[in-house]
């Protein structure tokens, strides 16, 4: 399992700090790029940065339904990743785009622009699990992402099991995917799926979480 911590960082000397608090302890770094003051400064800046060279980066650009801040069109967010990607001399960083929050035309237009791989598709809940996670999933296929990602919120254990069996079908031997889980059964589903995710999230520390039911890097050590 890859870990995966967040940072939400304001500025270029931000996104920094907060990459040397994590010190080298996570295989990917997700910025929450919607918090940026000036994305334009910040991509000048991360193009040329010799300090991160070496790691791994996939980002996000999150609306208020999604406990993020941005506020721009869809298309907006989507050139915002596009241009992360374009900017990186890593050619392993990634984007992660909603499947629902976005429009099928949104997600195509993007994928004229950077390869498919260098997408996350996901899909968040942050209520349920959902009854039509299947016709989602199969919404998500149609553009073949690097990488899937599931995120949902089980009321119950038996929830939690309905989500288990979901990542049990023979596509996910062969594809790539993040399950992971929120809320009241969120640290217990996530260690149930820790070893079938493809990534784990783990914050800095407990200023840091972004999701209910999300541990720590030193939970990591326990």
């Amino acid at each position: 399992m890859n870990i995966i911590t967040p940072i939400k960082p304001q500025n270029f000397r931000e996104f920094l700090d907060q990459v040397k608090l994590i010190k080298n302890r996570a295989d990917w770094i997700e910025i929450w790029l919607d918090n940026l003051e000036n994305y334009d400064d910040f991509f000048e800046n991360f193009a040329k940065s010799h300090e991160i060279l070496d790691l791994k980066f996939l980002a996000v650009c999150k609306k208020k339904d999604e406990n993020g801040v941005f506020s721009g069109s869809e298309l907006e967010r989507a050139n915002i990743l596009v241009k992360f990607i374009k900017c990186s001399s890593n050619q392993n960083n990634l984007i992660d785009l909603d499947v629902v929050r976005n429009s099928p035309e949104v997600i195509h237009n993007l994928l004229t622009k950077i390869d498919n791989k260098y997408l996350i598709l996901s899909f968040h809940d942050f209520q349920s699990l959902p009854k039509n996670i299947t016709e989602i999933f199969e919404k998500m296929q149609q553009f073949s992402p690097a990488i899937y990602k599931f995120a949902v919120t089980p009321k119950s254990r038996e929830n939690l099991a309905d989500f288990y069996k979901f990542t049990q079908q023979d596509f996910f031997t062969k594809n790539p995917a993040i399950f992971t889980t929120m809320g009241k059964f969120g640290i217990e589903g996530r260690e149930f799926l820790k070893n079938k995710t493809w990534g784990g999230f783990y914050a800095i520390n407990q200023d840091f979480k972004t999701a209910s039911g999300q541990l720590c890097l030193d939970d990591l050590e326990v």
